[in-house]
C-alpha cells in the first residue's frame, strides 16, 4: 500500500441489524443517494465469479461481497467495516466514504508483554516502557556498545552464508520494532494514521500485492519474536550480538548456501 493515507477513519462501533439488511431500504438509501465508489463495478472487476454468481443489484449488497473477497487476500476489517459503514449510512453518510478498512500491522508503543520487543525499544529507540519485562535489561544495555543507527545497514549473513529458521526474522524483527520495513502495513498502527486509502482499482491491488510481500515479513518477525521470548535471559544477549555484527554470533546463526 505505497498511497498516502489520507482520510480520516472511523471508529468502529457495534450495532445489531438484520442480517437481511442488503434487501432492506438502506440498499435503496445507497443508490438513491451517494457512494464513495462503483463497487458493483469493482466487484465486476475484481471478482467477476461472484459477480456472475449473486448479481448485485445495489451497492450495498457488492460491498458486502467485495468486502469478505478482499478479506481473504488482505488485511482487512471486514465485519467492523459493515457495521460501521451501516450506522453511516442510517445517518445519511456516503457508502464506503471511510476508505478500504485496512488493519496496521506496526508496532504499538504500549505493548509490554514482550520482553524481545521491550528491550529492542530500550535499546534502538530510548523507549524507557516494558523495561521490567526483561530482569537483566539495564545491565545488559550499560554493557553493550551503541546499537546501529542506520537500520538499512543491519548485519547480513557472512558471504556465502544464510540465516537459519528462527533467525531469518531477525532483521524483519528489528526493522519492524523501528518502523523501518518499508512498508506502510508493517511501518504504521491505525492510531498513527490519519486516514485510509480510497476505494478504486488501483488502491484494491496495491494493497493485495503489498500483502503478497508483507505477510511473510510478519510471519518471519512473529516466528523470533515468540523464539526469544521463550527463553529472554539467554537470547536477548545473543539477539544484540548478532544485531552488532559480532563475527562468532552470525555464523552460529547462519548455515552455507547450498
Amino acid at each position: 500500500m505505497k498511497a498516502a493515507l489520507a482520510l480520516n477513519p472511523p471508529r468502529i462501533w457495534r450495532i445489531k441489524l438484520p442480517k437481511t439488511f442488503s434487501l432492506s431500504w438502506l440498499s435503496n438509501l445507497v443508490d438513491e443517494n451517494n457512494s464513495a465508489a462503483d463497487f458493483i463495478l469493482l466487484l465486476r472487476h475484481f471478482a467477476p465469479e461472484i459477480y456472475r454468481k449473486v448479481r448485485p443489484g445495489t451497492q450495498l449488497k457488492a460491498y458486502e461481497h467485495l468486502l469478505k473477497w478482499l478479506s481473504e487476500r488482505a488485511p482487512i476489517d471486514d465485519a467492523g467495516a459493515l457495521d460501521w459503514e451501516l450506522e453511516v449510512l442510517q445517518e445519511g453518510g456516503e457508502l464506503g466514504n471511510g476508505g478500504i478498512p485496512v488493519i496496521l500491522y506496526g508496532y504499538d508503543n504500549y505493548e509490554n508483554d514482550s520482553p524481545a520487543r521491550a528491550f529492542l525499544m530500550r535499546w534502538l529507540n530510548d523507549y524507557e516502557n516494558g523495561g521490567s519485562l526483561f530482569h537483566g535489561i539495564d545491565e545488559l544495555i550499560a554493557g553493550l556498545p551503541e546499537p546501529p543507527k542506520t537500520y538499512d545497514n543491519l548485519p547480513k549473513p557472512p558471504e556465502g552464508r544464510r540465516w537459519i529458521a528462527p533467525w531469518d526474522g531477525l532483521i524483519n524483527f528489528a526493522q519492524w520494532i523501528t518502523g523501518s520495513t518499508g512498508w506502510n502495513i508493517l511501518d504504521f498502527s491505525n492510531d498513527e494514521v490519519d486516514g485510509m486509502p480510497p476505494w478504486n482499482i488501483d488502491e484494491i491491488q496495491s494493497l493485495i500485492d503489498d500483502w503478497a510481500q508483507c505477510s511473510p515479513i510478519l510471519d518471519r518477525k512473529d516466528a523470533f519474536n515468540k523464539w526469544v521470548d521463550e527463553k529472554p535471559d539467554e537470547r536477548i544477549p545473543q539477539m544484540a550480538r548478532a544485531l552488532l555484527g559480532d563475527k562468532e554470533t552470525l555464523e552460529a546463526v547462519t548455515e552455507p548456501i547450498p
